[in-house]
């Protein structure tokens, strides 16, 4: 029962949302993670669960004792912050900022400077920073640095470098506008750009510190390219994650800018083109039309005039008494508007009589194509360029199909296949700005349908915990 289900879940988030708003709920067909295990490298960053395991800021840790004023041995509760070490700075509940001496053998921490107020048991610790060695000297106004990060550690654009100016933890702020090298053993070397230049002079050595704001970098991922990794009739996806504010404490939210990197690539792991989308508090999907539109989606489609019935390799329109055939879909999100590469499409008509055929995004392109005689049938080839769409703040919304003919005449529409390569792995890097222990959570990347098909109906009454609400709309 699709429609009970899509209304009772419409109903759910609409109690959620002030009286002065709606929500519409859009079946999309079944989400297909492709980043399962979270393989790649979480930095200030922890992965809870299995199968299908989140992200969470792995920052803060509580005290296990109180501290007194002149203190400067630090216990925290077991099993915390275990990548702590030497030269790492620490926020001591918010209000005075330490570095690490040393971490001794039981996991206590030795600090750098001796306590300046007092600070009960459970009192939180944030880590502020990772240290960076430089190589080599830089005088003030390099726009370029070299660091020697902790064993692993890799940064991108966005990130911020962290210099002690005159007084004591008072830093200059460097934000990384490019990633020149990043170390591969047995090089431990990171060069970077930054913004704006250095403020103050660097020696060989001299410490640079990478500010603690977590970070996910994904290993090159496959993506699936059909039957049996893909349902049959999967077609255009979205390359998306669920992410958000999430708290112990509804006062403590805030916004949380996030930076995501995606590389898309073609076969044979040539790079095709990347993306860098910065927002507050939202995913950033990628809309993939590398995939043809089947007849298996378009007869989920609306009818605005005749007959549709699906055939083994296309959808036959019946036309009404007017000789008229329409067909459309809403695109949500519209086209143009997610960060994908406008395609031109292509699709076929063909019947045993004369007609007209015309393809639609609305608003924004058409065309209009009349039926040539071709080996006893007529054939109408539609090509629609979207790449102009760029230029208009009117994105379209719509696509539509029209055939005009003579009553009762049935025309065979072929797949919509789109020129765009075929996209075959991902790499993406998100990096986010928050230090709460429960502030945020992402899951990994996974494909999710832009249209929905007819694997959403046979899905229906399988326990399938993955798509249970939040990963169909």
């Amino acid at each position: 029962m699709p429609s009970l289900y899509l209304r009772d879940l419409a109903a759910t988030i609409q109690r959620q949302l002030p009286r002065w708003t709606a929500a519409r709920v859009i079946p999309r067909g079944l989400a297909l993670p492709i980043d399962l295990f979270l393989k790649g490298y979480a930095r200030f960053m922890k992965k809870v669960g299995e199968a299908y395991p989140v992200l969470l800021p792995n920052l803060t840790a509580d005290t296990a004792l109180a501290l007194s004023v002149m203190d400067y041995v630090l216990a925290l509760q077991p099993n915390s912050l275990a990548y702590l070490d030497k030269d790492y700075l620490i926020d001591i509940g918010g209000q005075q900022i330490n570095r690490v001496a040393k971490v001794l053998p039981d996991g206590r921490v030795w600090l750098d400077y001796r306590m300046r107020k007092a600070a009960p048991v459970n009192t939180t610790v944030f880590v502020y920073g990772a240290p960076g060695y430089h190589n080599g000297a830089r005088e003030v106004g390099a726009d370029n640095v070299e660091i020697k990060l902790p064993t692993g550690m890799k940064v991108m654009v966005g990130d911020t470098l962290l210099q002690e100016g005159s007084i004591a933890f008072a830093f200059y702020e460097y934000k990384i506008t490019e990633v020149i090298a990043q170390p591969v053993p047995p090089h431990t070397v990171t060069a970077v750009r930054i913004t704006p230049t250095l403020q103050r002079s660097v020696d060989d050595g001299g410490l640079l510190y990478l500010k603690a704001n977590p970070a996910y970098f994904s290993q090159l991922i496959p993506v699936p390219q059909g039957y049996p990794d893909l349902p049959v009739d999967f077609g255009p996806y979205l390359l998306d994650r669920i992410t958000g504010l999430i708290s112990d404490n509804p006062n403590t939210q805030g916004d949380v800018p996030e930076t995501v990197e995606m590389e898309l690539y073609q076969a044979g792991a040539v790079l095709h083109r990347t993306l860098r989308v910065t927002t507050v508090n939202a995913a950033t999907p990628v809309q993939i039309w590398n995939a043809p539109i089947l007849p298996e989606h378009m007869v989920l489609w609306h009818v605005h005039h005749g007959v549709i019935d699906l055939t083994p390799n296309a959808l036959r329109a019946t036309l009404d008494e007017r000789g008229r055939w329409k067909l459309s879909t809403d695109l949500v999100p519209s086209l143009g508007s997610l960060n994908e590469e406008l395609p031109q499409w292509r699709v076929v008509a063909r019947s045993r009589s004369p007609f007209q055929f015309a393809f639609t995004v609305w608003p924004g392109v058409t065309t209009n194509v009349s039926s040539l005689p071709i080996g006893g049938l007529h054939q109408a080839v539609a090509l629609l360029d979207t790449a102009s769409i760029t230029s208009s703040g009117d994105r379209p919304r719509v696509m539509e199909l029209y055939v005009h003919g003579l009553a009762g005449q049935t025309v065979d529409v072929a797949p919509i296949m789109p020129t765009l390569p075929s996209i075959r792995s991902v790499r993406y890097r998100v990096l986010i700005e928050t230090r709460g222990r429960y502030h945020w959570a992402s899951s990994g990347l996974f494909l999710k349908p832009l249209f929905l098909s007819s694997e959403y109906v046979h899905a229906q009454g399988r326990e399938i915990p993955l798509n249970q609400g939040r990963m169909l709309t």
